[in-house]
């Protein structure tokens, strides 16, 4: 991506909230300019859901006494959740910070923290059918990949698959928890392996971001679905690809969209999952370095008493885990894998983070075709948007492609900035009103520069089309802001499943001054659709999960009598010895499926005696 806006250069990610009335969108930042890096706002750099906590109260305090303290403080108690933790919605204007030293100096609380957020593992590219190498390396070139390096790849770099699947291909006595961005239990190549929930769970699952018990993707993220292919995609069935396990029980734990997702739903949803007979929970997310997430150890630990495994990613940012701490990867508890990222010809990927103490082994996350949720509407920005004021398409030295801009030539002149006393509205009409369409989302990159906290840029959805801000919007961003961020949000929340859904943005300034403005690019609607056929190829620790999630179910279904911990060192030390992994993971191995079923925790407890 070619941007050389001195606001974008380099530096940490964090997140980043809008909020306008009862809506909140989150936000994950790419980079930041390191020396104006401290214009952002304090929020943003917490990485943590804006106006909540998580409390969690002593063993003796009753409910009647938790709620009274919750209302002591003015504030809301939107949840009391497993080990008397409570999710609290905070009173207006009172900071995070603050309610957490206000709660701790309770007699009656034994900590407070935020509700942390983690971000996704994946980076998902245009949707290509490649070979699936990860299960037969054949040293195979996968068209239009969307990770070049060792393209083609190794033969026989792969996870032996076939050898595995010559003893076992169901691991449908084995109930596989998906906590992600949801999975479209209608895609032909998922249907007859989803999770049977009876009555109480009908849709195969549950949605702890909507809180609701459908566990569709809403915003029509393709990550869950993709991360479900992985493991159980239906198997010798003449379409669509195979997952590691060709037939599975894939139970759909929805914990948040395609940017983000809270601890206090991945808590609820490992609790979900566990209650629910799940014996192995695949996380393709994972939290930033400073986050100490006490509440979500215990929920993590709790499952390891249940005979819980858990399979995480290690993460896309080549970063040491040992040092960053990326949770719940660092998290010491033995029912946790971690899991690097491999490419083609069995290198370690160069996004992939690593840990010799933290990372335990290496699994192929580079161009993995999988299913997806549906399709998506690229936009091209070549029609039918209504320019007002400084908003203009453009394309240049700045911009990576052709893009919505304000001012108009900020593509083209380093120092241009938008105008004083700007309201400048920008929008376009999409038809979205095929019945197919279960949900969607709009997802795209906003590059931002506000000078101070009188100017702002909005987003608003109508469905009834028109200029968008003929009602409220969604949500605003008030500066001073300066940064690069993904946004996203929900169509079908916002009643745009329609024949005239009118998406529009909006820039308004004082008279005291402007800044570099506004650059919309990559812009796409995700939309997941019923008896989808859809498929991509992602890079991505994310990929490399659910490639050991897989595996951790077949090893299971194998060996019935196996505990969380059985499972966990069969597939450790039933893999390859990697040279691009010694060193950089916990056992230098990378995941070998005949080695895990074949492996044999030795005996104990035994004595030879010559005679």
């Amino acid at each position: 991506m070619k941007v050389n806006k001195p606001f974008a250069k380099t530096a940490m990610s964090w997140f980043a909230t809008a909020v306008l009335a009862t809506t909140t969108i989150l936000f994950v930042t790419k980079s930041a300019s390191a020396q104006l890096k401290s214009a952002a706002p304090t929020a943003a750099q917490a990485r943590y859901v804006p106006g909540e906590v998580l409390v969690k109260f002593k063993a003796d305090a009753t409910d009647a006494a938790i709620f009274s303290v919750v209302g002591s403080y003015g504030d809301e108690p939107l949840k009391v959740m497993k080990r008397r933790v409570v999710h609290v919605k905070l009173k207006n204007g009172q900071s995070v910070e603050e309610a957490i030293a206000s709660y701790q100096g309770d007699p009656s609380v034994l900590r407070a923290q935020p509700n942390y957020l983690y971000n996704l593992h994946a980076v998902p590219n245009d949707a290509l059918y490649g070979d699936l190498w990860a299960l037969k390396n054949t040293g195979q070139t996968i068209s239009s990949a969307p990770y070049p390096i060792n393209n083609p790849g190794l033969v026989g770099m792969d996870i032996d698959a076939e050898a595995a699947w010559d003893h076992i291909t169901d691991c449908s006595s084995v109930i596989v928890a998906v906590l992600d961005t949801g999975i479209n239990y209608t895609h032909a190549d998922l249907a007859t392996n989803m999770w049977d929930g009876g009555a109480s769970y009908p849709n195969h699952g549950w949605d702890f971001f909507d809180a609701d018990n459908d566990p569709m993707p809403a915003d029509g993220s393709p990550h869950g679905t993709h991360v479900a292919g992985i493991i159980g995609a239906v198997g010798n069935n003449a379409s669509g690809t195979t997952g590691v396990c060709w037939t599975a029980k894939l139970m759909a734990v929805r914990v948040g969209g395609e940017i983000s997702v809270s601890s206090a739903a991945a808590s609820d949803g490992v609790d979900f999952a566990v209650e629910n007979g799940a014996k192995v929970i695949n996380m393709s997310f994972g939290g930033p370095p400073e986050q100490a997430d006490a509440d979500f150890y215990d929920v993590i630990n709790d499952a390891r008493t249940k005979d819980v495994l858990i399979v995480a990613s290690a993460g896309n940012k080549s970063n040491n885990n040992d040092i960053n701490s990326i949770t719940p990867c660092t998290f010491d508890l033995d029912n946790i894998i971690c899991v690097a990222a491999l490419d083609q010809a069995y290198e370690l990927a160069d996004f992939s983070n690593t840990g010799a103490t933290s990372v335990d082994l290496g699994a192929p996350g580079t161009n993995i075709h999988s299913a997806v949720a549906g399709d998506r509407l690229i936009e091209d920005f070549s029609t039918g948007w209504v320019l007002n004021g400084g908003w203009g398409i453009g394309s240049g030295d700045y911009c990576p492609s052709v893009s919505l801009v304000n001012p108009s030539n900020f593509c083209t002149v380093f120092t241009a900035t938008y105008a004083n006393n700007a309201d400048d509205i920008a929008y376009k009409t999409f038809d979205l009103s095929d019945p197919a369409i279960l949900a969607a989302g709009v997802h795209s990159e906003l590059e931002l520069g506000l000078n101070d906290a009188n100017d702002s840029l909005s987003i608003a959805l109508n469905g009834a089309g028109g200029n968008p801000f003929s009602i409220s919007p969604i949500a605003t961003i008030l500066g001073p802001f300066i940064d690069v961020l993904p946004i996203g949000y929900d169509l079908a929340k916002s009643g745009c499943l329609t024949a005239t859904c009118s998406i529009g943005t909006r820039l308004q300034s004082d008279a005291g001054g402007s800044h570099l403005g506004a650059h919309l690019f990559g812009f796409h609607i995700y939309r997941a659709l019923v008896n989808a056929t859809t498929s991509e190829l992602f890079d991505g620790t994310s990929m490399s999960a659910p490639m050991v999630t897989g595996v951790a179910a077949l090893v299971w279904a194998f060996n019935p009598n196996y505990t969380y911990l059985d499972v966990a060192e069969s597939i450790k030390k039933g893999g390859d010895a990697i040279p691009s992994l010694a060193g950089t993971t916990s056992t230098g191995r990378a995941l070998d499926a005949m080695g895990s079923l074949r492996y044999i925790n030795p005996p104990t407890g035994i004595s030879l005696s010559l005679q």
